[in-house]
């Protein structure tokens, strides 16, 4: 599982990477303390890696 989980890792940033450094990447999470910790932590990489971002904390980001 471990290894899936890695692969599935690798393959997100390589496509985020190959998306030119103008693109503004939105992250969306929920706002509970693990949701918005996650945020932060995908936002600082996005951050140093040269990406404009927006951030938004939603209660329930999964409802349709």
């Amino acid at each position: 599982m471990t290894e899936d989980i890695s692969k599935t890792c690798k393959k997100a940033s390589e496509m985020i990477l190959s998306f030119p450094k103008d693109t503004r990447v939105r992250v969306i999470s929920h706002y509970d303390a693990d949701g918005i910790t996650s945020a932060s932590i995908l936002c600082q990489a996005l951050r140093r890696a040269g990406y404009d971002f927006h951030a938004s904390l939603m209660r329930n980001p999964f409802d349709k």
